[in-house]
């Protein structure tokens, strides 16, 4: 089993990383997202691709690009599906 990371002797997958964060009180790591992170992973959440967020945010692709790696190592999401069942679970969508 791969994990995100471990609660004391539990490993927790990244399918229950969202929920986790919200049941520890980890609301600070979506606080400390930018406005262009929020922005972005917002329509993320939305199914938007990433030349659409360029589109809409009027941002190059590369800038679009660049916030969802960053969005990703933030939360600790192994891909875009997993940035979008986030943005759902935290009500960004």
């Amino acid at each position: 089993m791969k994990t995100a990371l471990i609660v004391g002797d539990h490993p927790v997958t990244h399918i229950g990383c969202g929920q986790l964060l919200r049941d520890l009180g980890y609301d600070e790591v979506f606080e400390a997202l930018t406005e262009r992170e929020h922005q972005v992973l917002r329509l993320i959440g939305r199914g938007e691709d990433l030349q659409s967020i360029a589109d809409a945010l009027c941002i190059s692709y590369k800038t679009a690009a660049n916030t969802s790696s960053t969005l990703k190592r933030k939360l600790g999401a192994r891909n875009t599906t997993e940035l979008v069942r986030l943005a759902i679970e935290t009500g960004l969508s």
